[in-house]
């Protein structure tokens, strides 16, 4: 299995050459990612994420944060 980003991106001259090989899918979305092109947090059992995927998790983890701080007294 080919890296779906990887793959998407055209190469020097037309050629394939650059296209990398996918170490795993994206818990998320499910299109194959290379070690370049994938996304793990640094927990045990963290679910392996394309950048996208992996940017929409952090917004969402930024916004949560942001709202228990809200909630926090002062």
């Amino acid at each position: 299995m080919n890296c779906y980003i990887c793959n998407r991106k055209p190469g020097p001259g037309g050629t394939r050459y650059h296209v990398k090989a996918a170490v795993g899918i994206c818990h998320n979305c499910g299109v194959g990612v290379c070690i370049e092109h994938s996304y793990r947090a640094l927990e045990p059992g963290s679910p392996l994420l394309c950048p996208s995927c992996a940017e929409l998790l952090v917004g969402k983890e930024a916004k949560r944060a942001q709202a228990q701080e809200n909630l926090q007294p002062a």
